[in-house]
């Protein structure tokens, strides 16, 4: 028989929405102060038992133009780590939505320690236990 993470049994896979795992129910945006690869702040950590498909928004609120978002997928490397600029007041779509499974991890990084901040969720597909 096959069962189905938070589901009954002969329950099909589903997707559900959830906040990131690092936001909190009162704050759901997140203040980004890691300023090099190493020092990033987690944002999301996948479900071990299911697919999460992260949908994540950057804002620059600050006051400097043009800073500079790094999205990190797993690697903590600065060479995997996807740059992407923002303008003063404005917002961007940093993740469209790939796939993490097994406890992966979703990481962002700024040029300046204040006037990022990312939003967003992740849909999460429940699949058969192992």
């Amino acid at each position: 028989m096959t069962t189905f993470i938070g589901r009954g049994p002969g329950t099909s896979p589903t997707t559900d929405f959830f906040p990131f795992s690092a936001a909190l129910p009162s704050t759901p945006v997140i203040l980004i102060t890691g300023t090099t690869a190493a020092a990033a702040n987690t944002n999301h950590t996948a479900d071990a038992k299911a697919y999460d498909i992260p949908i994540i928004y950057i804002a620059n609120v600050g006051s400097t133009a043009n800073m500079v978002a790094y999205l990190q997928m797993g690697s903590t490397a600065t060479t995997q780590s996807i740059a992407l600029t923002v303008a003063t007041s404005s917002y961007t779509l940093i993740q469209p939505g790939t796939p993490i499974s097994g406890s992966g991890v979703v990481s962002i990084w700024a040029s300046a320690s204040s006037g990022i901040v990312a939003y967003g969720g992740v849909t999460r597909t429940y699949t058969a236990s192992a």
